[in-house]
This record gives structure tokens, sequence and C-alpha cells, in this order.
């Protein structure tokens, strides 16, 4: 199911149509969570993407936020990869110290990613936390 509201977003992005997107994604969040079940992290990625490009940093980051706090504790890779997709918003909105903070707390999950064999460690992955 959010799988399938992943690609119709996606389509919609590659049409270079963001609210249409932007409301695909949040049709598939708002699924899930109406049957009692998480965010996906990867919606909320793909949400955060498009709200970049229609300039709603505020959103954005919030978005990737959501989407740092439940790959925390299931992979560290993934994680990495919402704090850089966070820091690129900070950017965008002029933050550069909250973008350097999330870049070097990427860096950090990668390598502890590498170190573990991509197996998952919360409390190691919260050491990465600036």
């Amino acid at each position: 199911d959010s799988d399938a509201w992943g690609n119709l977003g996606l389509a919609y992005a590659y049409l270079e149509n963001r609210l249409e997107a932007i409301n695909a994604y949040t049709s598939g969040l708002k699924s899930l969570t109406s049957r009692g079940l998480s965010e996906s992290p990867r919606l909320l990625e793909m949400r955060g993407h498009s709200l970049l490009e229609v300039g709603e940093f505020t959103s954005a980051i919030s978005d990737y936020t959501k989407a740092i706090q439940a790959n925390l504790k299931r992979d560290a890779h993934e994680t990495a990869n919402s704090f850089v997709f966070r820091a690129e918003a900070y950017t965008e909105a002029g933050d550069e110290g909250a973008a350097s903070r999330d870049v070097a707390t990427a860096r950090c999950l990668y390598k502890l990613a590498k170190a573990t064999n991509y197996k998952n460690d919360y409390q190691r992955n919260l050491g990465c936390i600036k």
C-alpha cells in the first residue's frame, strides 16, 4: 500500500508536479496511520524531497526528522541518509550550523554501519547523534 503511494508520488515528481507528489505521499502516510501503523521513513523522505523542491524547508526538515527517528532503531545506514537529506534542507533554509552537525552525524553513522557490517546497534547509533 505505501509502495503504491510512493510510486504514484515518484511518477508525479518525475513529471515535475511536486504538489501532486506531496499529496500522494501524504495519502500514503495517512493510509498507514489510519490503520495503526507507523509512518514509513521512505515516504517521509520522499515527501521531504518534494517539499524541499517547492521551498517548504521547515516542513521538509520536519519530515526528515521523523524519518531519522523511525530509522534510528532500524538501520544506521538509512539513518545516515536521512541526516544527509536534512542537512540539505538546513542548507537551503540558511542554517549552515545545523547542516554541518547533520553531515558530521551522517559520517559517524556511515562509519558505524560499515564497522558493524551493517548490523544495527541502537545504542551505538545514539552515540553518533550530536
